[in-house]
């Protein structure tokens, strides 16, 4: 069955899967995965020029935060949602796309777990604290907020690795200025959903 469902979507680029994302729900109040694939393309613009990140670099990021969640479309993801990222390289890399991009599209899940390993590219680091700042605000905003023992979203661990991310790569931002940035693209319905 992977044989075959790997063979099926490679047939179509991961950039024609993108616009799928606008029938996948993140959350109710949340919108698409297609408006948080907006949203991380301006965050991921907004935070890599905060940091002063090269011109060439932020194309780049911002190439793989607008294909980051296509992998949920394909058969392989919708049948191990574990590879997703993974699943997104390797499609990445089959359409022709740059290979920071690929791997900034791997990285974006990481850490996965406790003692994963963290993103060890500028782009997938930065992909990474966005697409977790986002789910973070997201979670925030329409009042998911963990308890003391439940966390369905994941959120703890989430902003754990936004931490840890910081510290591993000496990145010079403060978590309150992410934060601030990504509720921008919240504060309405309009704005979130551009």
């Amino acid at each position: 069955d992977a044989q075959f469902f790997y063979q099926e979507d490679k047939k179509l680029p991961l950039e024609k899967k993108v616009i799928g994302l606008k029938g996948i729900t993140v959350q109710e109040k949340l919108g698409s995965y297609y408006d948080k694939t907006k949203r991380l393309v301006k965050l991921s613009e907004k935070i890599s020029s905060e940091l002063k990140v090269k011109t060439e670099t932020i194309k780049k990021i911002k190439r793989a935060a607008y294909l980051c969640k296509a992998d949920i479309l394909t058969n392989m993801g919708r049948e191990f949602p574990r590879l997703q990222g993974i699943l997104g390289k390797e499609y990445a890399l089959h359409s022709g796309e740059d290979p920071v991009v690929a791997q900034a599209i791997e990285e974006h899940k990481k850490p996965r777990f406790a003692g994963d390993s963290l993103p060890s590219s500028l782009e997938g680091a930065i992909l990474a604290i966005v697409d977790k700042i986002d789910t973070l605000s997201g979670a925030f905003w329409i009042g998911f907020v963990p308890s003391g023992s439940e966390d369905p979203w994941g959120l703890r661990r989430e902003a754990q690795g936004v931490v840890e991310i910081i510290i591993d790569k000496k990145i010079d931002i403060s978590i309150e200025k992410l934060l601030s940035e990504s509720m921008t693209l919240y504060g309405d319905d309009e704005n979130a959903r551009q």
